[in-house]
C-alpha cells in the first residue's frame, strides 16, 4: 500500500493574502448576477450595511455588476472582525518564531506606516474609492474596478488585506514592545 503523507499548510501572511484574494475573486465570479434577487434576505442585509458603509451604495451604482459587487463587499466587511483576528494570530505566531524579532523591528516606523495604511483603508471601506465613473473622475482606476470582475476583486482584496495586515502588524508591535 502507497504511504500518503499529509501536506501541511503552514498559515503564513503571504499563504493568507492568496487564500482571501482567490475566494474574492471566485466569489465575484461565481455568484449569478442577480443574487441579491434571488436572496431577498440577503438584500436586506446589503441594505443594512449600506448605510453604515457608503462604498456599498456607490458599488450599487457604478458597478457593471452591481449585485455581486455589493454581496462580496458587504461579506468583506462583515467578515473583518474575524479575519483581522486570523491576522494578528499569524503575525504573533510569525514574531514568536524568531526571539530577536523585536529587535530587527523598526517599531516608530511600523507603527506610523499601520497607522497611516489603516487610516487610509479605513476610509476607502467606508467611503469607496475618490472619483465618479459617471463623470469619468480617475477614470483609468475606477473603470478597471467597476467595469472588471477581476480588478474589483484584486481592488477590495488590496484594501481589506491592507488594513487587516497592517492592524495586525501595529497591535503585534505594540504588544511585544510593551511587554518587553
Amino acid at each position: 500500500m502507497m504511504n500518503i503523507r499529509k501536506i501541511k499548510i503552514e498559515a503564513t501572511q503571504v499563504n493568507y493574502i492568496y487564500i482571501y484574494f482567490f475566494i474574492v475573486l471566485i466569489l465575484t465570479y461565481v455568484l449569478p448576477e442577480n443574487i441579491l434577487q434571488i436572496l431577498t434576505p440577503l438584500q436586506w442585509i446589503v441594505n443594512l450595511i449600506a448605510d453604515i458603509f457608503p462604498s456599498i451604495a456607490k458599488l450599487g451604482r457604478y458597478s457593471a455588476f452591481p449585485q455581486v459587487a455589493q454581496i462580496v463587499y458587504a461579506l468583506c466587511i462583515i467578515t473583518l472582525p474575524a479575519t483581522c483576528i486570523f491576522a494578528y494570530k499569524i503575525s504573533k505566531k510569525e514574531i514568536n518564531k524568531d526571539p530577536d524579532a523585536m529587535k530587527k523591528r523598526n517599531i516608530p516606523g511600523i507603527v506610523v506606516l499601520g497607522i497611516i495604511c489603516i487610516t487610509i483603508a479605513l476610509l476607502v471601506i467606508i467611503f469607496g474609492l475618490p472619483g465618479n465613473p459617471a463623470k469619468n473622475e480617475y477614470y483609468f482606476l475606477t473603470d478597471w474596478i467597476h467595469n472588471s470582475k477581476f480588478g474589483f476583486s484584486f481592488n477590495t482584496s488590496l484594501v481589506f488585506l491592507l488594513f487587516v495586515v497592517s492592524l495586525a502588524e501595529v497591535v503585534v508591535t505594540a504588544r511585544l514592545n510593551y511587554k518587553k
